[in-house]
């Protein structure tokens, strides 16, 4: 069944493309210049950066709390996909219990600040004056999952360091730091590049073909696509003749959830790893509801 599906899908895929051709040019151009101009600059420093730091053993005595903070911190100011990136390679190395793999990644998984403020609220919103009612949604309920986390798994640094204790001594012989290091750093980083540039493009593609009707309106479809890809389905949702609380409700749940394509970014950072897709789809889902629930009840 799921072998049938995936080739009607790709037949349908080069129906569109033969039919369309321009198009489809022009939706790839889009979704490589947002990868190059907002993912790129940001993320590929930081992956050579984290395999610097996992691979120096500089690490090894920092506790478990204090680099799921580190994570979290990072992925709200920096944006996605950073939060689930440094999950993956905190845990590869078992400095990360990998029974929060999905949590941590849905708290962290944000998209940056400029992009929620530049992009969307001033841009596509014209919602400057409630810049901070906004902000203050997307972000209360990762927060607040944080400091329950914390408050919860109070020990979480002592078993962390009685499990690392023994292999540490074993595995970490100090500061190391040479060429091969920073070799396999720039190839891990291109890697990721090349994997989150081909999922950006495809939702870029699939994500404005409502575009393609100008006529249409319906606000259901646009939620759909938008649903796949966020830059684009914000777009799209903004340039409806829908009322300014409606758009706002649409976009905080998009900003918060962060559609197919991050998950699918987000799955590709676990590409070697156990990660259960369906247990982080339910955190973000929550965590979403919360925001959207939240700005209702402000605004």
């Amino acid at each position: 069944m799921k072998k049938f599906l995936f080739i009607s899908l790709i037949i349908l895929f080069c129906i569109y493309y033969i039919s369309n051709p321009q198009f489809v040019s022009e939706s790839c151009r889009i979704g490589v210049m947002l990868w190059f101009e907002q993912i790129f600059p940001i993320l590929f420093i930081f992956t050579i950066f984290t395999n610097l730091l996992l691979e120096s053993g500089i690490l090894y005595n920092v506790s478990q709390k204090q680099l799921v903070l580190i994570v979290y911190f990072l992925g709200c100011i920096f944006g996605f996909p950073i939060g689930a990136k440094l999950t993956a390679d905190f845990g590869s190395k078992n400095l990360i219990d990998k029974k929060y793999y999905e949590f941590l990644s849905a708290v962290s998984n944000h998209f940056s600040l400029p992009f929620i403020i530049a992009y969307t609220i001033i841009n596509q919103l014209n919602m400057a004056s409630c810049t901070l009612k906004i902000l203050f949604c997307l972000y209360a309920p990762s927060a607040i999952a944080m400091i329950v986390f914390a408050i919860i798994k109070r020990d979480i640094s002592s078993v962390n360091t009685a499990c690392n204790d023994h292999k540490n001594k074993k595995t970490a012989p100090g500061f190391k730091l040479d060429t091969q290091i920073i070799d396999a750093g720039i190839i891990n980083g291109f890697e990721t590049m090349i994997k989150l540039c081909a999922y950006i493009v495809l939702f870029s593609v699939i994500s404005r073909i409502p575009l393609q009707s100008a006529d249409c309106d319906n606000m259901f479809l646009y939620i759909i696509f938008a649903s796949l890809e966020a830059t684009n389905g914000i777009h799209n949702i903004c340039s409806l003749p829908v009322t300014s609380f409606l758009k706002s409700s649409v976009c905080i749940g998009i900003l918060s959830f962060g559609g197919l394509s991050c998950i699918l970014q987000t799955r590709s950072m676990f590409s070697d790893q156990r990660f259960k897709i369906l247990k982080y789809v339910m955190f973000k889902f929550i965590l979403t509801s919360a925001s959207i629930f939240s700005f209702i009840f402000i605004m």
